[in-house]
């Protein structure tokens, strides 16, 4: 028994057709050098064959991988528990897979290390853009993308932090203040905020906002940011309050509450903390 074809070629819908092959690849890739009405036979065939665009072949013309960049700086732990960068790691690849693209993600383990992929990923076009994450205040990355506009790239972080790159932002800023005044109207009037890295824009962001909101509501309401620190590593890794709690609750009056950041912080530093109502 003959073996079976197993993917349709352009010879095939030639035949089908026809006409010559060159005709058909002007027809299938839009191109001028057929009639429309060649064009429309050509295309009809190729749907009834079930004909599928080579994709290697098709990257190789148009110069393209159809990947998208991402460097991940987190540790590998983190990522596992933290819901946030799950959820937009898989609506990205969504909605990429829609215009038939991939994600590739790499993971670094500190700025040297990432700001080499990112280097070699301009040096070789073995991505098409680039989405960059976390920045941080005078972040490197920013003067690198800067000086090779030839990589495309997308920011997620406010515009303030890009420098004039394209950038996909939520209104942190206004997020606080509603996470503020939601505590407010609860009845606390004395509210700490547990942040993320002080490195991080988006913490430098909040950390101005938490205190514009908490002086705007007045009635004598209280604030101070804490920051996390970090011990161990792996599944030894360890979320603590960088000062000891009882230090300013102490000179709290009651009720008072404390914001998080993050879910993942809210739930971990509770546990090992305070026992204490979260919100986020």
């Amino acid at each position: 028994m003959a073996a079976q074809k197993s993917k349709v070629t352009i010879f095939d819908v030639a035949r089908a057709s026809g006409v010559s092959s060159s005709a058909v690849s002007y027809a299938l890739n839009g191109k001028p050098g057929v009639s429309e009405a060649t064009r429309a036979k050509v295309l009809e065939v190729a749907r009834e064959l079930g004909w599928k665009p080579n994709g290697a072949a098709q990257s190789l013309a148009q110069s393209k991988t159809r990947r998208i960049g991402l460097v991940l700086g987190y540790d590998p732990q983190l990522l596992a528990v933290e819901p946030y960068m799950m959820s937009l790691i898989s609506g990205l690849g969504a909605e990429l897979e829609e215009k038939d693209y991939s994600l590739l993600v790499r993971m670094s383990m500190d700025h040297d290390d990432e700001d080499a992929i990112i280097r070699d990923w301009i040096a070789t076009s073995n991505v098409d853009a680039m989405l960059l994450l976390n920045l941080e205040i005078g972040d490197s990355r920013i003067e690198t993308m800067k000086q090779n506009p030839q990589m495309p790239v997308l920011a997620v972080a406010d515009a303030s932090l890009t420098a004039g790159l394209p950038t996909l932002a939520s209104d942190d800023a206004a997020a606080v203040g509603l996470a503020v005044r939601h505590l407010y109207d609860l009845g606390h009037r004395s509210i700490a905020r547990v942040a993320g890295p002080e490195e991080l824009g988006h913490s430098y962001i909040r950390d101005a906002a938490f205190s514009v909101a908490v002086a705007s509501i007045g009635d004598g309401a209280q604030n101070v940011t804490v920051t996390l620190a970090v011990t161990g590593g792996g599944a030894t890794r360890n979320y603590t309050l960088a000062q000891d709690a009882t230090s300013y609750a102490g000179t709290f009056r009651t009720p008072y509450e404390l914001a998080y950041d993050t879910d993942y912080t809210a739930v971990v530093t509770v546990r090992n903390n305070l026992g204490r109502t979260a919100t986020k």
